[in-house]
């Protein structure tokens, strides 16, 4: 049975994420330098305000919720402090209930940027 178009769009956009995902990560660990990350930083900060919202609700709070949710055999020494970061900023939100919920356009609205 042939795909749909809007399946085929899918599958482009998983294939994109992938690679923005892979490039990303290759960035890091062969760029890893303050002013190569800072650059990216400024970079972001240069998009329009709502896109920066929704890097940070849509992929940043995304990722620590997903760290969170790590089950235990994904973490290590070697990734351990990035999940105690995330679970202590993933506790904050939530005693403050600003936890970030898929679809939640009110709360996403209210997540204070700092």
């Amino acid at each position: 049975m042939p795909l749909e178009d809007w399946q085929k769009q899918q599958i482009e956009r998983n294939k994109e994420a992938e690679e923005i995902a892979r490039k990303l990560a290759n960035m890091v660990n062969c760029f890893g330098k303050h002013e190569d990350m800072q650059v990216l930083v400024d970079t972001l900060l240069l998009q329009h305000k709502t896109l920066q919202q929704s890097l940070f609700t849509h992929l940043f709070l995304k990722f620590i919720e997903a760290v969170v949710n790590l089950e235990d055999w994904r973490v290590d020494g070697r990734n351990e402090a990035m999940k105690k970061t995330c679970d202590m900023i993933y506790k904050a939100l939530l005693d403050n209930d600003m936890a970030y919920k898929e679809g939640d356009r009110k709360r996403i609205a209210e997540l204070p940027l700092v």
